[in-house]
């Protein structure tokens, strides 16, 4: 998946200091002391993609995530509405 098409929740300028999409994170050897961590860094967007999955796959529809796993975008049929 591109992050070069990817949005995000906030826009930049709204939210100052926060990661981009393409960002590693990693715990700060500050909060850690002498301790060594267990966790591995991190793509910001492979915590974003994971979220968007966790999501989809409750609230979605099957072809919705379908669409997200293969990287292309999903519109919904319009409902057919009784008046």
């Amino acid at each position: 998946m591109s992050t070069s098409r990817a949005r995000s929740v906030c826009p930049r300028a709204a939210c100052p200091g926060s990661p981009g999409l393409p960002t590693v994170v990693e715990p700060l050897a500050p909060f850690l002391g002498d301790e060594e961590s267990d966790y591995e860094p991190v793509p910001v967007w492979g915590e974003a993609d994971r979220r968007v999955e966790d999501y989809l796959q409750v609230f979605g529809r099957p072809e919705q995530l379908e669409a997200w796993r293969e990287g292309r975008p999903y519109i919904a049929e319009p409902a057919e509405v009784n008046v």
